[in-house]
Parts: structure tokens; sequence; C-alpha cells
């Protein structure tokens, strides 16, 4: 791959470019497939070279697919893991990344864990409480979105860019009985 220059992979089921502004230096690119037909993986280079922007990953998945909006692409190397939300695209899914790595098209088949932080749980009394916390979590550790509602009604939780979601009471919340 060349610096200064825009680059194209494209191989079996997967492909990338990359901008001519993302490379500092050029160097020879690495590519392997392994995994079986059903769940491969796919070696771009290794996360040794840096990138300077993001560029487009897609990969035509090998399994037959139903869009429902939960297929994530899973990038590692070592023990770092990235996971990025699916786009479906005329080439199968493409992520963004800003990392080479090892890629992966998979189902986010498992739901986020929603835990109570705190003394409460469903049907306590809670008067006496001034805040509300919850402990997200997801296997993918990406959290995409976060909604939260009071008798169906928007109700607003702030959150440390991490995982615990707080909701401080307010007059959204009189006391009583609510869902």
């Amino acid at each position: 791959f060349k610096q200064g220059v825009m680059n194209v992979f494209e191989k079996n089921s997967i492909g990338f470019y990359l901008p001519e502004n993302a490379l500092y230096e050029s160097f020879h690119f690495n590519y392997a497939e392994s995994g079986n037909k059903f769940n491969p993986t796919y070696l771009l280079h290794g996360a040794t070279v840096p990138v300077q922007t993001y560029f487009p990953v897609w990969i035509k998945p090998s399994f037959a697919v139903t869009d429902t909006g939960k297929l994530i692409m899973k990038r590692s190397w070592g023990r770092k893991e990235d996971f990025k939300r699916a786009h479906s695209v005329r080439t199968g899914y493409r992520a963004n990344f800003k990392e080479f790595g090892i890629y992966q098209l998979i189902e986010d088949s498992i739901s986020p864990e929603i835990k109570p932080l705190g003394n409460f749980k469903n049907g306590s009394k809670t008067a006496t409480l001034k805040k509300l916390s919850f402990l997200v979590t997801d296997n993918t550790d990406d959290i995409e979105t976060f909604t939260a509602t009071l008798d169906g009604e928007w109700l607003l939780f702030s959150n440390d860019k991490g995982r615990v979601f707080t909701y401080e009471f307010d007059e959204r919340c009189p006391p009583g009985e609510h869902e």
C-alpha cells in the first residue's frame, strides 16, 4: 500500500479502501482468511500500522441474513475488540474503522443487560431516594442508544460516558405508582 494515494483492497467476501491521506508511510499489506464458511474471519494486515482516518470495511455475509439491524462487525487485535453496527450496502455490510486487525461479521443475538444500582428493585418504594442508577452492559461493549421512559414519557438520564445511567428525581416523577 502506498502513502499519498487511495488504496483499494477486494478479495473474496471482504473489501475496504483507504483515502489518500490515511497512511503515514507505504508498507507491504498482509491478508489472510480463516475460520469456516459459516463463520470466516479476515486478517487485514495488523494494528501495528497506524491509520490517520476512518475507512470503510465491507463484508458479504457467508450465512443467510434477514436484516434485523442486529448485524455487527467485530475488529480485534490482541486483547482489544471493537464492535460497530454493520449497515447494509450493495456489496454486503459496512462499518467504519480506524485500525487494521481481524474482522468478522456477526449477528448480535444477545440483548443488553440492565441492572439497578443501589437499594431498589421492581415494586420498591422510592420516596426516600434522590436518584435511580442503572448499570447497562452489552456483550459487544457498544451501547448505541439509551432511551428511558416513565409512564410512556421520555425521561432525562445522565451518563458518565461509561455504563452507568442516572436519573435524579424531579417534577416528571411525582409520588405514586409508575411504569
